[in-house]
C-alpha cells in the first residue's frame, strides 16, 4: 500500500495555521491537513497512522519532528523572518519568505520521494537477500 501524505500545521499563531491550511486545501483538496497546537506536535507525530508520512509546518522544531517527519518547514518570525525547509538533518533557508514561498516549500516537501522504510525487526543495512559481508 502506498504511503499517504498529511501536513501537520503547528504554528503558534492560530490565524496563520488557518491560512496555511486553507491554502493547502485549495491547492490539494484531497490532502490530509491537520491543524494542531505547537505543544501537541510530538503527540500528533506519535499518533500518525503507519501508512502516513507527515510534513510538519511550525515555529518550534522538535527532535521527534526532525527524526520522524517526511519533511518540515520551520517559520521564524523574529528579525527579518526566515523559513528553514528540510528533511532529517539537512535543510535550506528561505530569507524573508512570502506566503506563496511557504506554501511552495510545503508542497515541495510533500512531492519529495519518501526515503525507504526498513523492514520491521530488521537492520535496514542488511535487507533480506543481501549478500553476506566478507568473512561473515
Amino acid at each position: 500500500m502506498p504511503m499517504q501524505s498529511c501536513v501537520l500545521i503547528a504554528h503558534e499563531v492560530g490565524y496563520v495555521r488557518e491560512a496555511i491550511a486553507l491554502a493547502l486545501r485549495q491547492e490539494r483538496p484531497d490532502l490530509d491537513v491537520r491543524e494542531i497546537a505547537p505543544e501537541r506536535l510530538d503527540d500528533a507525530l506519535r499518533a500518525l497512522e503507519q501508512d502516513r508520512h507527515a510534513v510538519v509546518v511550525g515555529t518550534h522544531p522538535t527532535a521527534l519532528m526532525q527524526q520522524q517527519a517526511h519533511g518540515w518547514v520551520v517559520l521564524v518570525s523574529e528579525g527579518p523572518g526566515a523559513a528553514f525547509v528540510g528533511t532529517d538533518d539537512a535543510w535550506r533557508t528561505i530569507k524573508r519568505p512570502g506566503f506563496t514561498d511557504v506554501i511552495g516549500a510545503i508542497l515541495e516537501q510533500l512531492d519529495r520521494s519518501p526515503a525507504p522504510t526498513p523492514w520491521p525487526g530488521s537492520d535496514p543495512a542488511d535487507p533480506p537477500g543481501a549478500p553476506e559481508a566478507p568473512g561473515g
